[in-house]
């Protein structure tokens, strides 16, 4: 696990691969946290980092305790859960939503998309971001679909869009979107 509180730098990696984790405060600098397993919950006041991966493993936190990526964002096959948010900051130009065959990410919580973010299925075949109850994408940024076969499903979420929402790969492949989206 890996427990953080207050404020910090980060200047490389640090990996949570198991366990149980608790973080609050801010984290600057130029690295990354990444998260490979285990639990990882935001505390009270939430958390700040330049970079989150999220490769595995569940991220959780109560309403309030959002987790906040300021420079870059990576998700592909884990959990985001709980009533706090990931918030993905206007700071954030590439951001990357990663589906395939063995790569799901679940939302169950909300992913507010301040910046940019490209979702594409990676080359072992078609995926989905599975947004069950609870989930919601709040994009207020740039969201786009940069490849064929990177689907939204799962029941009971939704997509609010008052930003950029859409798929900037030419073809003609559909691209389906069970969630409803207002």
């Amino acid at each position: 696990g890996f427990n953080h509180t207050g404020i910090g730098t980060i200047t490389g990696d640090l990996y949570m691969t198991g366990g149980t984790g608790t973080v609050s405060g801010t984290l600057n600098g130029t690295g990354r946290l990444l998260l490979g397993g285990g639990t990882l919950t935001t505390g009270a006041g939430g958390f700040t980092v330049p970079g989150y991966y999220q490769y595995g493993g569940v991220l959780d936190g109560a309403t309030g305790n959002n987790l906040t990526a300021t420079s870059s964002f990576y998700w592909s096959h884990a959990t985001m859960t709980g009533t706090g948010k990931t918030i993905v900051a206007n700071t954030v130009t590439a951001g990357e939503i990663v589906v395939g065959t063995a790569l799901i990410p679940i939302l169950t919580r909300t992913l507010q998309n301040d910046g940019t973010i490209s979702q594409r299925h990676n080359n072992a075949g078609p995926g989905s971001l599975v947004i069950n109850a609870g989930g919601l994408i709040d994009n207020r940024g740039t969201y786009r679909f940069t490849t064929d076969l990177a689907d939204i499903t799962g029941t009971g979420g939704a997509i609010l869009n008052t930003g950029t929402f859409g798929k900037s790969v030419v073809s003609t492949a559909a691209t389906t979107i069970s969630a409803p989206l207002t």
